[in-house]
């Protein structure tokens, strides 16, 4: 009888450790199958700002990066704008017409726009607005010539020759200006023709800021010329639907040398 209850005394606590070593085994197995909302919504209570019911169907992600579209070689200097025209006033001289200004911002069309580059009379082509030689090797550069050769070679069929700037719509399309000719670049990559903006015949005519795009298909947009102590600064209103454009404000500054008295500035 002493040997069968020490063989008892030593099966007890093994039969313990074995039976603590089965309940641990199943609750483990328990939490690794768990639906997987509940686990989300376990770790949302942690996540500030996040609802249970959001939380129960978009688990917690990174922080995205600043721009995750962004193209290495990209000629779009800034993300979708709705207003692209600066705070100060047109030509420095005037508010924006009332036409602009009064557009609702819910009715208007985000655009990222490239710079405006032009080629001088040497065939050297240049950034407009710090006139920044395209020569150095940089991506900017580099994509610059890609855009180009492809737009000249493979859309119009023919060279470039005075200026070029591209803008992208938020709604996927691509507006293209080049020596004053405005198109529109199709998802089937065809290039469409839209309107010129008229040349009116001063010196060193361009078109390097556009303005804004309306969900009707209203873009607009701003050029200027200048020679000799003469400024002059034009707005167009151009109409993609039907192929248009129209120039809807003019300014004319003249420096107080060619006016003998004082600097003149006359609008219509």
């Amino acid at each position: 009888m002493k040997e069968k209850r020490g063989n008892i005394l030593v099966i007890i606590p093994i039969l313990v450790i074995l039976l603590t070593i089965a309940a641990g085994y199943l609750y483990f197995q328990k939490q690794e199958t768990k639906p997987a909302s509940q686990v989300v919504q376990k770790t949302a209570k942690n996540t500030p700002g996040e609802t249970a019911s959001n939380s129960a169907k978009f688990p917690p992600s990174p922080v995205p990066p600043v721009n995750p579209n962004k193209d290495p070689l990209s000629l779009y200097t800034t993300d979708y704008l709705k207003r692209q025209f600066p705070p100060n006033k047109f030509m420095g001289l005037e508010n924006y017409p009332q036409e602009i200004t009064s557009v609702k911002e819910s009715d208007l069309v985000g655009l990222k726009c490239s710079p405006y580059y032009n080629k001088d009379w040497n065939g050297i082509w240049y950034r407009s607005g710090d006139g920044k030689k395209l020569a150095d090797g940089s991506q900017e550069t580099s994509a610059f010539f890609q855009k180009l050769q492809s737009f000249s070679e493979i859309l119009i069929k023919k060279p470039i020759e005075s200026n070029f700037q591209l803008c992208e719509t938020e709604d996927g399309r691509q507006l293209v200006l080049h020596d004053n000719h405005l198109g529109l670049v199709k998802a089937d990559i065809t290039f469409v023709p839209v309107t010129t903006l008229s040349d009116p015949g001063d010196p060193y005519f361009v078109c390097p800021n556009p303005i804004q795009l309306t969900k009707s298909d209203l873009f607009y947009y701003e050029c200027g010329s200048g020679d000799g102590g003469a400024a002059y600064g034009f707005l167009f209103r151009i109409d993609l639907n039907q192929k248009t454009s129209q120039l809807i404000r003019k300014c004319q500054t003249l420096d107080a040398q060619l006016t003998g008295s004082e600097r003149e500035t006359k609008c219509e």
